[in-house]
């Protein structure tokens, strides 16, 4: 059976009216090309990490530029918001009805894509991409082919207000009665009232006190990430965060930690981060960020940054080994980072976001499988990747079980039958991933799960990467033949032709996203 026999696809029209539907309320961003960004506020620049978007969140105005600039090593691709919601159950029964005109199926001649809505195409490393954002709402995107490496952008007619700093310089030498409160940025203007003799500044220090209490009000239009060209007063604040990017290991893995610094108190000096190596792994300098320095002979290490002031920011990375082989029973990476400075400005004011820590799983795989499943089994979390090597058929009467968190990788051009069983049952922290055996995979590197007669397929908080392989039997990422689908909280992203096809009135799909197929989404 090849792709023009598909026409049970379109057989529901019943679906076709409703996923036209919920597209028609999803609504659709514009590309503008030559729009000048809104007064006040410059192009939003975010920066692609090997961990994702720095920032992943940033709000701006209506016809603001966003610049990404790709700070991997890697070339990536930025995948638009437009992407198809399943929202609600959707369930068909015999009852579904029959297709209707070719016109309203969503035919190669007037098809009804879901996929897609703007990309960027490829970005080499040290290039950039630059849309313009014009309509108010919300674009979420990702990077192609690592939907949990995902980005916001939020798109309204206001920004969020800043509060200012105010540093007063009084003449007059009476008993203070109030004091300023508010904390300033460096690129805003600040205009001050005082019912007594009052001379207020937003930079010099003050030798006296004021006499009263002074108002500041700000009249400037702030950004995302202001620089700042001015010290604030009061103590540091500084906060860190660790994060792998949810990665599972094997033995002689590399761990990349992407470790995000800032300040939002006053002036801090003398900033040092400091990592420990984790058990079971090595140090890798050489992948790491320039700059770290061994204590001695110990396994600590530190990255000095020095000064930052208020509103200060970075990022820095510290990467490890897995050792290989690793002792029996080790399952976890566990690694702790600190942040602190010399203490001259004041004790920090909330130490308990000065570190932070990171845990790692580690698997036993990969285990490579092949053929057919004639008994019940499970393919677990601990002995993941499962590496598919040729093309696997669940038995009738049998179920093959995927655990939380377990990955499946497909060589190309194999893919899973299903006369019995597949239960591929994740969680909304640990999703399974069923993707291609590939460092670079293309749309439709691997061919997909056919649910045959007789079977039945359930994907919950699961991840389908780069399948529909139109070498096959059948073009679709996930294709219910004669059998029966249910799909919830599931992403089918990059397929080959079709993401998810029936030609059965037994399908039930429920908050689920189908992305970036090369024709239909569904």
């Amino acid at each position: 059976m090849d792709r023009h026999k598909l026409d049970g696809v379109w057989g529901a029209i019943t679906l076709f009216v409703l996923l036209s539907f919920i597209v028609y309320l999803s609504g659709r961003s514009i590309d503008i090309a030559a729009e000048v960004p809104a007064a006040g506020q410059d192009a939003v620049h975010i920066s692609i990490t090997d961990q994702g978007f720095v920032p992943s969140i940033v709000t701006i105005t209506p016809g603001t530029e966003v610049v990404w600039t790709n700070n991997t090593s890697s070339t990536v691709e930025i995948i638009g918001a437009e992407v198809f919601r399943l929202l609600l159950p959707i369930v068909l029964n015999a009852d579904a009805g029959q297709p209707g005109p070719e016109g309203d199926q969503g035919s190669p001649n007037n098809p009804k894509q879901v996929h897609g809505g703007w990309g960027s195409g490829s970005i080499l490393p040290g290039q950039t991409f630059a849309r313009i954002f014009a309509n108010l709402g919300q674009e979420h995107y990702h990077l192609m082919g690592n939907p949990a490496f995902a980005g916001l952008i939020v798109v309204q007619n206001t920004l969020p207000t800043q509060t200012p700093t105010l540093t007063a310089t009084a003449t007059s030498s009476s008993t203070p009665t109030g004091t300023p409160t508010q904390t300033a940025t460096a690129t805003q203007t600040i205009t001050a009232t005082a019912t007594s003799t009052l001379t207020p500044t937003a930079t010099s220090a003050s030798s006296a006190t004021p006499t009263s209490t002074a108002t500041a009000t700000n009249t400037a239009t702030p950004t995302n990430t202001p620089t700042p060209t001015s010290t604030a007063t009061g103590a540091p604040n500084l906060a860190i965060t660790k994060s792998d990017a949810g990665l599972t290991v094997i033995a002689g893995d590399a761990i990349t930690y992407t470790l995000s610094f800032s300040n939002t108190g006053g002036l801090a000096t003398g900033v040092i981060i400091t990592e420990t190596v984790p058990a079971n792994t090595t140090v890798n300098l050489a992948a790491s960020s320039p700059g770290w320095q061994q204590i001695g002979a110990t396994t600590a290490y530190t990255y000095s940054i020095g000064t930052l002031n208020n509103g200060a920011f970075g990022i820095a990375q510290f990467v490890v080994t897995v050792d290989n082989p690793l002792p029996p029973g080790v399952q976890v990476i566990t690694n702790t980072v600190r942040i602190g400075d010399d203490g001259s400005h004041g004790l920090d004011l909330n130490p308990t976001d000065n570190e932070d820590s990171e845990s790692t799983p580690v698997t036993n795989g990969p285990t490579s499988v092949c053929g057919t499943i004639s008994s019940n089994t499970t393919w677990t979390f601990i002995e993941s990747p499962y590496i598919v090597t040729c093309d696997i058929t669940v038995a009738a009467g049998v179920t093959l079980a995927i655990e939380p968190g377990a990955t499946v990788r497909f060589n190309a051009n194999t893919g899973i039958n299903v006369i019995g069983q597949l239960a591929a049952i994740g969680s909304s922290d640990a999703r399974i991933q069923l993707t291609a055996n590939a460092g670079s995979p293309t749309r439709g590197y691997w061919d997909g799960i056919d649910v045959l007669s007789g079977g039945a397929a359930d994907l919950e908080f699961a991840n389908v990467l780069y399948a529909g392989s139109t070498t096959g039997n059948y073009d679709a990422a996930i294709y219910n033949v004669a059998g029966t689908l249910a799909i919830s909280a599931t992403q089918v992203i990059s397929s080959g032709y079709i993401g998810i096809a029936d030609s059965t009135p037994y399908l039930s799909l429920h908050n689920s996203q189908v992305t970036h197929s090369v024709n239909w989404g569904v």
